[in-house]
């Protein structure tokens, strides 16, 4: 794993993370289950708006968005980030928080859903990143601004995913959540790497969810 820069509030593998109320915006360098891998930009200025029937603390969505055109998953690495004024975590924590997820989403998806690494024209792109401030950044502190403010919380794991169309790199819907800790409880480490877990198949559970109920080969529209 490279050398962590300190080049803002919170920070990744020489990367920053930084939303506003109508811009969003990410500089990551991504790092997924075999290491570092290339740098992208992503900027998105459009209306969205709440899905009524969201079961996540965050959830927008582009009005024009037709998820029915998309039948297989370009996936990307796993981004994480915590704050600037904690130590270089352990590569085991690091490693252990990304398997969380990966096994979760595997196992949620399935053999259902096509799985690719590539842009395609029927590809949903998906970009998911963790805002780590309940176990590798349980120490440290940073104060968001505008979306972020109400999102993520000192003590908490906060969990975000974009959806992308493959090709273009348009974004056509943002989520986010955020764990919910029982003070007594957030300074029991191995009780918060259990609830880390059940987290991540939460969030796993309800992406499948979206997939069978929006996509064209999902179970819910092809039942429809």
């Amino acid at each position: 794993m490279a050398t962590i820069q300190e080049r803002g509030p919170l920070r990744d593998a020489g990367s920053v993370i930084n939303m506003r109320a109508k811009k969003f915006t990410v500089s990551a360098c991504l790092i997924g289950g075999f290491g570092l891998a290339a740098c992208t930009t992503t900027t998105v200025v459009e209306p969205f708006y709440r899905p009524s029937a969201a079961q996540v603390d965050y959830a927008f969505r582009s009005p024009d968005a037709d998820f029915g055109a998309y039948s297989r998953l370009h996936v990307t690495p796993l981004e994480i980030y915590f704050p600037d004024d904690v130590p270089q975590p352990p590569q085991a924590d690091l490693d252990q928080l990304r398997s969380y997820f990966r096994e979760a989403f595997l196992a949620a998806i399935g053999e259902d859903y096509e799985l690719i690494y590539e842009p395609a024209p029927d590809a949903l792109r998906v970009q998911a990143q963790v805002i780590d401030f309940k176990l590798i950044g349980m120490d440290g502190t940073y104060e968001p601004s505008a979306r972020l403010r109400s999102l993520v919380a000192n003590g908490e794991l906060t969990f975000l995913m974009e959806l992308q169309d493959s090709m273009s790199g348009r974004t056509l819907a943002r989520a986010g959540d955020t764990t919910q800790t029982p003070a007594a409880e957030r300074d029991d480490v191995a009780a918060s790497w259990a609830a880390v877990r059940v987290a991540a198949q939460r969030w796993a559970q309800l992406f499948r969810a979206f997939l069978d109920s929006n996509l064209r080969n999902g179970r819910s529209a092809a039942a429809g």
